[in-house]
């Protein structure tokens, strides 16, 4: 996030790519990327993006399969499993 925001701060300085890519370590075109995005959606392009599948949505079981099983879990004990 700090980069993005140098990459940002930089720009607004008039530095071009080559410069901002010698002073930051970000490739020219990446902050090109960066530049691009803070101007069309400003500061929240700078904040961290949440990836990946939202939570719960990879699930095998359903939720009452779940609830069932963390009952029978709760109300059995490891003798009735089979377990010693």
């Amino acid at each position: 996030m700090e980069k993005l925001r140098q990459v940002v701060g930089l720009k607004k300085m008039g530095k071009t790519g080559k410069e901002i890519e010698e002073l930051t370590g970000v490739r020219q075109n990446r902050a090109s990327g960066i530049w691009t995005a803070y101007q069309r959606e400003g500061e929240i392009s700078l904040e961290r993006k949440k990836y990946g599948r939202k939570a719960g949505s990879h699930m095998v079981l359903t939720a009452e399969e779940q609830e069932n099983i963390r009952k029978t879990m709760e109300e059995k004990i490891q003798e009735d499993f089979g377990i010693r």
